[in-house]
């Protein structure tokens, strides 16, 4: 949502109508993204900068209204993501992730396609595409409400 990626525009739209969960390692995850862009020579030192300090202001500004829940890395997370890299042949933020949501969360929305061949391998989870149509992510997370 802070780049102009494709489903940037559904991930505003979750965080208008839902209250969403990420791992905190995901601020890092941003971080690295703006270093990359600036790396590539897309946006100079200024805007670099000035982006960095608005993804930090807009992450406080989501949890202060309670749109957005960091999940703390935690010893037991890490753990948990530690026996997932090995059997599911993930990256380690992968990894973390899913372990963060693993203990509750039952769709997970995801950027990178190959992510998506995880579905049948963890149970209780949906892993959808953020740049589905929003009618297909409203119909996983309905669907996903009402299977409890």
């Amino acid at each position: 949502m802070y780049y102009g990626e494709p489903g940037g525009d559904n991930v505003i739209w979750l965080l208008k109508n839902y209250k969403c969960y990420t791992a905190e390692w995901m601020v890092l995850e941003l971080c690295r993204a703006v270093a990359k862009k600036y790396n590539q020579g897309e946006i100079n030192d200024k805007e670099a900068r000035s982006l960095e300090m608005f993804i930090l202001a807009d992450i406080e500004r989501l949890k202060r209204e309670g749109r957005l829940e960091l999940i703390r890395i935690t010893w037991p997370l890490i753990r948990k993501a530690y026996h997932l890299i090995l059997p599911l042949n993930l990256y380690a933020s992968d990894a973390l992730h899913l372990a963060a949501l693993y203990s509750g969360a039952k769709v997970m929305l995801v950027d990178d396609f190959h992510f998506t061949r995880m579905e049948d391998k963890v149970k209780g989870i949906r892993i959808v595409l953020i740049t589905e149509k929003k009618d297909n992510i409203i119909k996983v997370i309905h669907d996903s409400k009402t299977s409890d």
